[in-house]
């Protein structure tokens, strides 16, 4: 026989209430271990791989999408422009200078004048600095020597005071004019300068007093006479020293025969 069954109970209040949170408990415990803990039993759920390629897929096309909108903002007009003053010049740039001193292009070089058909030869002689240096101190007078280059503009410019002096002296003063073309280059020698030195020398009438090509190199001279520029006029004494050396150049750069040398050879002269 089966025992009595006992009298069904009504539930109280607080019966439901902690029916109702042990009924919680197991459903946050659920949820805890369905997140993918590391404690769970079942691994992750992996999509399928037809779900992967359209993911891919779209990032893709977004991608180039993204890609497509950079390179027209870049290639739309307006975006980026140079300034005036920056865009590039079609024109060529001016050629470089080779450096060094040069002749502006409207620049002349003098010529000396044509031997006329009645216009006598001048005597050019060849001799060394140091002959001429010594002829110049032992000729018993009052010495002028000038220095000169037929590539010197003030040189020839200043050459027929010369002239005039030989001639207006009276033999009181010595004139000597040494040429100094030459710089040693073996292909053009002392006599190179020969035909052109003496086709000057007979333009202005150079006669009567001697004249020199130097077979010294111009820049050898320079330093033995310690000048550095030509036209030069050094005096010398009726002794054979030394009195003065105008140089184009320093405090006496811009002499003439008229405004200084001849107020010297006429102080020494008494």
């Amino acid at each position: 026989m089966l025992p009595r069954r006992s009298k069904r109970s009504e539930p109280t209040p607080l019966t439901s209430w902690i029916f109702a949170a042990n009924a919680a408990c197991v459903l946050g415990l659920a949820a805890v271990s369905g997140c993918g803990s590391s404690d769970s039993a079942t691994s992750s759920t992996v999509p399928p791989e037809s779900e992967l390629a359209l993911e891919t897929a779209g990032a893709g096309q977004a991608n180039s999408a993204a890609a497509a909108a950079v390179d027209a903002s870049v290639d739309a007009p307006g975006v980026m422009e140079l300034p005036a003053d920056l865009v590039p010049s079609t024109s060529e740039p001016a050629p470089k200078s080779s450096g060094g001193f040069e002749m502006p292009d409207n620049a002349t070089v003098p010529q000396a004048k044509t031997k006329s058909s009645d216009a006598f030869d001048a005597a050019v002689n060849y001799a060394s600095w140091d002959e001429i240096r010594s002829q110049a101190s032992s000729t018993g007078k009052i010495t002028v020597v000038d220095l000169w280059s037929l590539s010197c503009e003030p040189c020839l410019k200043e050459f027929p005071e010369l002239v005039k002096l030989a001639k207006s002296s009276g033999g009181s003063v010595q004139c000597i004019a040494v040429n100094l073309d030459f710089d040693g280059r073996k292909s053009r020698p002392p006599e190179h300068y020969a035909d052109q030195v003496s086709t000057f020398l007979s333009s202005v009438g150079a006669d009567g007093f001697p004249t020199y090509i130097c077979t010294t190199p111009s820049d050898d001279v320079y330093a033995a006479a310690d000048i550095d520029s030509i036209p030069t006029v050094m005096i010398f004494g009726a002794d054979g020293n030394p009195v003065k050396v105008f140089v184009d150049a320093g405090e006496t750069i811009g002499f003439t025969y008229e405004k200084d040398v001849l107020p010297l050879l006429a102080k020494l002269a008494g």
